[in-house]
C-alpha cells in the first residue's frame, strides 16, 4: 500500500518532506467555558468572551458581559477562542487568537479555548478550509455544537518547527496588512464623518472659481425637493427566479453604501412599472424590519422595481443636486433627525411622510456640486481601501488553502 503523501501545494523552497498529521489533544489541551446566570451579570467584574467577542477572526469588544463569580479560567496569551455551540449554525467554529495578555477575561460556557504552545502557527490553521471541513462533519444532529472529543480528534497538518514558525511569521504579516488597512479605512471613515458634520452645519464653506462666497443657505424640508416614492405591492409567492430584480427591504445593506444583491427575486414586467422603477444610482431606504432608516444606493447594471416598504427618492426640482441629497442622506445631520421619528416594536417602521419632513440645508446648485465632488472623492479613496481590503483576504484564503494539506 503506498504512503499518502502529506505535502502541502505551495511550500517555502528551503523545505521538502511529508508533514506529519496529528490530533489535536495530541499538542494541546481542550479548556471548557463558565456557565453562569442572568443574575451574575453586572456592570463590571469578569469579562466574559462570547461569540459576539469573535468577529472576523479577531477579538471585539463591542458587546461585552461581565459577570460576579469565584471561579472561572482565565484566557491567557495566544490561546485560540472557539465558539462550539451557537443557534446558528454558520457561527460554530468562528475563531480568534487571544494576542496580548488579559486581567479578568473568562469565557462562556458555548465557547472553548485551545491552548498550545504551537498556536502561533496554528491560529493560521484555525481560519483554514481545512478546519471548518471538521466543523461541518462534526456537528451535532439535533444542536448546533461541536463537543470536545470531537474536537480533539481534529486532525491538524504539522510540520517541524523551523517551518511552522516560517509560515506564521509569513502568514501574520499577510494578516497585519489586512488590519493595517482597515484601520486605514476606519480612520478615513471617521474623518469624513467630521467633515461632513462641519459642513452641513455651515462650519466649513466653499468658494466660487472667483474665490468670492458663495450667498446665505437656505433650510428646506425634505418633501419641498424631492419626493419619497413608495413601493409597489407584489405578491411574495409570485416572484420568479427570473425576469426584472425586486429591491425588498432585506437588499437594504446594514453596513455598506450599496444595495446587498444577494438572494435578489425577479417578477415579470408591471404596467405602470415608470413609478416603481429603480435605476443605477437612485437612492433608497429601507422603511420598515430591521435595517429601517437605513440607505443604500442601487450598484445593479439595469432597472429594478421597487418593493413595498422601501422607498425611493425622487427630486422634484432642477435646483437639486443630486449627488449632493445622497452625501446629506449619508450624514450624521440627516440620522439625528430621523432617529426622532423610527417607531420602534416588534416590525420598526418609519413613514415616508416623516421623512420628507427632515429639514435639509440648501445652498445653490453650484456649491451643493462641489460639495458633492469633495465628499465623493472621499469615497473614491474608501472604495479603493475596500478594494485593498477584499484582494488581500482573497489572496490569504488562497494561501490557507494551498499551505495546509
Amino acid at each position: 500500500m503506498s504512503e499518502v503523501k502529506n505535502i502541502p501545494i505551495l511550500r517555502f523552497s528551503e523545505f521538502q518532506g511529508n508533514w506529519n498529521k496529528k490530533n489535536l489533544s495530541e499538542i494541546g489541551e481542550i479548556v471548557n467555558g463558565i456557565t453562569y446566570s442572568p443574575s451574575q451579570v453586572q456592570e463590571s467584574g469578569i469579562l466574559v468572551l462570547r461569540s459576539s467577542n469573535v468577529q472576523d477572526g479577531r477579538l471585539s469588544f463591542h458587546d461585552n458581559v461581565y459577570i460576579s463569580v469565584d471561579k472561572y479560567n482565565p484566557v491567557k496569551l495566544n490561546d485560540i477562542l472557539i465558539c462550539v455551540r451557537n443557534g446558528s449554525q454558520r457561527l460554530i467554529g468562528k475563531n480568534a487568537i487571544i494576542n496580548k495578555e488579559f486581567d479578568n477575561v473568562g469565557f462562556g460556557a458555548f465557547m472553548t479555548i485551545y491552548r498550545s504552545i504551537f498556536n502561533p502557527f496554528l491560529q493560521h490553521w484555525f481560519q483554514s478550509k481545512d478546519f471548518y471541513k471538521n466543523v461541518h462533519k462534526n456537528l451535532g444532529a439535533t444542536i448546533n455544537s461541536i463537543n470536545g472529543s470531537d474536537l480533539k480528534k481534529f486532525k491538524v497538518p504539522f510540520p517541524k518547527n523551523n517551518e511552522q514558525q516560517k509560515i506564521a511569521d509569513f502568514l501574520t504579516a499577510v494578516d497585519r496588512r489586512i488590519e493595517l488597512l482597515e484601520k486605514k479605512k476606519t480612520l478615513l471613515e471617521t474623518y469624513k464623518k467630521g467633515v461632513m458634520k462641519k459642513i452641513f452645519n455651515q462650519e466649513i464653506r466653499f468658494k466660487d472659481d472667483n474665490g468670492n462666497d458663495f450667498p446665505d443657505w437656505e433650510e428646506k424640508r425634505l418633501g419641498e425637493i424631492c419626493k419619497l416614492q413608495g413601493g409597489y405591492a407584489f405578491k411574495s409567492n409570485s416572484f420568479k427566479d427570473t425576469g426584472i430584480p425586486i429591491i425588498r427591504i432585506s437588499n437594504i445593506s446594514n453596513d455598506n453604501n450599496y444595495l446587498n444583491l444577494e438572494n435578489l427575486v425577479h417578477y415579470e414586467e408591471i404596467s405602470n412599472e415608470e413609478n416603481f422603477t429603480v435605476l443605477k444610482g437612485d437612492l433608497l431606504i429601507a422603511m420598515s424590519g430591521a435595517t429601517t432608516g437605513k440607505t443604500s444606493i442601487s450598484n445593479y447594471d439595469g432597472k429594478c422595481y421597487l418593493n413595498q416598504r422601501v422607498g425611493l427618492f425622487k427630486s422634484k426640482t432642477d435646483k437639486l443636486n443630486y449627488s449632493y441629497l445622497v452625501q446629506f442622506v449619508y450624514s450624521p445631520m440627516f440620522g439625528s433627525q430621523l432617529v426622532r421619528f423610527l417607531v420602534a416594536g416588534a416590525q420598526p417602521n418609519i413613514s415616508s411622510k416623516d421623512i420628507e419632513s427632515v429639514r435639509i440645508p440648501f445652498p445653490l446648485t453650484i456649491e451643493q456640486q462641489k460639495i458633492s465632488q469633495f465628499l465623493s472623492s472621499i469615497d473614491t479613496q474608501l472604495k479603493l481601501i475596500e478594494t485593498q481590503i477584499d484582494k488581500s483576504k482573497t489572496w490569504k484564503k488562497g494561501l490557507l488553502q494551498k499551505m495546509f494539506v
